[in-house]
């Protein structure tokens, strides 16, 4: 089958903006160049869905993860012109409506997910999965705690956690997104602007789960001092995953931690073979 395609495409880019723009936001730009030319084991596709993460606000970049509409010069075993693909891992490059891609970054799509729903799996929704079934194993009955409630991740995160049976405590600076965690099926949440948020979880805790209740894994997105501010709730062999640094680059682990067999896993995704 003879495919039609343009000369050219469109692409998203980072201008710098002025300097006394603050705060400091760069512009992004639409700007067109010539398709690429394919090498020997690429693919050319186009674009449907792309998901921004909260690290695009920082660094006014695109990160993109999602692909539709294969477009290839010639078959290359199974893999034929207009079939809908999932692109695998993070790749800057795909703020173009055309990329070229090797053939092995790319799966068939599932039918039962749209391009947006799509779009969210390859960099938040394998966080997600990595935080709580890969590192933290969650498991039926286990009390878990997931901050910064409203973030890509910690939604994913928080529906997996759900699925497999755990009770669930979400913490925000908005009322409004931990009550609609709590819809969601959240046991309670609490507002981490408050000084003793940690003392207000520790009361949740004996309320939905009984006395002496403890939080077996953290979901963290902000890093910063979260062991001392967990630490009475955590139980000992207890995991805290952190996957962002929204509060501080810089975590505190100390022996505090060590004599409670506490564990501190990190998660960065570039590549995701969960998906395959």
């Amino acid at each position: 089958m003879c495919l039609e395609l343009p000369r050219s495409t469109r692409l998203l880019t980072v201008k710098r903006g002025p300097a006394d723009k603050k705060p400091t936001y760069h512009d992004a730009l639409l700007e067109e160049k010539p398709l690429p030319i394919l090498k020997t084991g690429q693919l050319l596709v186009k674009m449907n869905a792309v998901a921004f993460n909260h690290r695009d606000v920082g660094s006014a970049k695109v990160c993109v993860s999602r692909t539709s509409e294969l477009r290839s010069p010639s078959s290359y075993g199974s893999v034929k012109a207009n079939t809908p693909v999932l692109l695998l891992g993070v790749h800057s490059e795909l703020t173009e409506r055309y990329v070229a891609v090797e053939r092995d970054q790319v799966i068939a799509s599932p039918d039962h997910l749209d391009d947006e729903h799509l779009a969210a799996w390859p960099l938040a929704g394998v966080t997600a999965w990595r935080a709580a079934v890969v590192y933290a194993n969650i498991q039926k009955g286990d009390n878990v705690l997931i901050t910064g409630i409203g973030g890509g991740v910690a939604l994913t995160a928080l529906q997996i956690c759900l699925a497999r049976g755990a009770n669930v405590f979400v913490s925000s600076g908005s009322e409004d997104k931990i009550k609609k965690a709590v819809g969601l099926g959240a046991k309670g949440g609490v507002n981490y602007r408050q000084s003793d948020w940690s003392a207000t979880l520790e009361k949740l805790l004996v309320k939905e789960a009984g006395q002496g209740a403890r939080v077996s894994v953290v979901i963290d997105s902000g890093g910063g001092d979260i062991m001392a501010q967990v630490g009475k709730v955590l139980k000992s062999g207890g995991k805290v995953v952190i996957y962002g640094m929204t509060a501080s680059p810089k975590v505190t682990f100390t022996m505090r931690e060590v004599l409670k067999n506490q564990q501190l896993i990190g998660i960065f995704v570039r590549r995701s073979p969960e998906l395959n």
